[in-house]
């Protein structure tokens, strides 16, 4: 989380928080700006199976290091389920 120190004309320090806003799994959720896929995708607990669809494109995993985010991206993380 980046906060930003804000000095006012009274002396006073105010902390925002910087915050951008994507959506994952059609949940809008706020993150740091400048995350990565991979450091987003640590917050939860996958299964060793699954791929990422970021706007539309499917994403390879050796790309999740090097994938940063964006304000309003949108992004799908499939799971595969076997069954029959």
């Amino acid at each position: 989380m980046l906060f930003l120190l804000m000095p006012s004309r009274q002396g006073r320090i105010t902390f925002l928080k910087l915050t951008m806003k994507v959506v994952i799994n059609g949940e809008e959720t706020e993150i740091s700006p400048g995350s990565t896929l991979a450091a987003t995708l640590e917050k939860f607990d996958l299964p060793s199976s699954y791929v990422v669809e970021l706007n539309g494109k499917i994403i390879d995993p050796n790309e999740y290091d090097t994938c940063q985010l964006g304000q309003g991206d949108i992004f799908e993380i499939i799971r595969f389920v076997g069954g029959g």
